[in-house]
């Protein structure tokens, strides 16, 4: 939404973001990386998509993507893909 300058979504997601925001601060991790996982069912054209961003190491999802750190929920839904997601950590909270 606010790739595409849609303010009004601002109200519909602050919600969500304090939500989220609070959890982080509630139950911090002390580790600088994390790994996850998603399983999902990828069309050909998004299957190469994904496959050529392998060579840079990057991929930016537009929307929110679930995760699970369990290998076993991402088998679950795996369909032709699993994704393995190195997070790294980026903002601590200014400290």
């Amino acid at each position: 939404y606010l790739r595409r300058r849609d303010f009004e979504a601002v109200g519909r997601l602050a919600p969500f973001c304090k939500a989220l925001y609070q959890g982080f601060e509630e139950n911090p991790r002390s580790v600088d990386s994390l790994l996850v996982f998603r399983g999902e069912r990828l069309e050909p054209d998004e299957l190469l998509a994904y496959r050529s961003a392998v060579q840079t190491r990057c991929y930016q999802w537009v929307g929110f993507t679930s995760t699970s750190t369990s290998r076993e929920v991402g088998e679950i839904f795996r369909r032709n893909a699993l994704f393995i997601i190195q997070l790294e950590k980026r903002y601590n909270g200014g400290q």
